[in-house]
């Protein structure tokens, strides 16, 4: 709900948060559709920022790689439910439809 209130852009309902293990420390992964009218936007970052800042500031956890993806995009089971598995295995092999990446320096590289 964080993330599907702190911006206009964000698609309600169609998001996925989820920990990606890097060595022996979880990071905070945030993939996040946004409405069509904002398929072209030329502010990306700044809508990301926006993300991190409102987790920080509601939940107190940093994101460390947000991923804004094509309406309709993400994965979900036939009932309507996001499936986080498979969006996270998405993640790991650059499947999703990006329209913008950001990941904190030295993440998943």
């Amino acid at each position: 709900m964080t993330i599907e209130k702190c911006h206009p852009a964000m698609q309600a309902g169609f998001g996925a948060a989820f920990a990606v293990e890097d060595g022996q420390v979880d990071h905070l992964v945030v993939v996040q559709e946004v409405k069509r009218e904002y398929r072209k936007s030329d502010d990306f970052e700044g809508i990301a920022n926006t993300v991190r800042m409102a987790v920080a500031k509601n939940h107190g956890l940093r994101v460390q790689a947000i991923v804004l993806i094509m309406p309709s995009t993400i994965p979900k089971t036939t009932s309507g439910k996001i499936q986080r598995a498979a969006t996270r295995d998405m993640f790991l092999n650059n499947r999703l439809e990006t329209l913008y990446e950001w990941r904190a320096p030295g993440i998943f590289r």
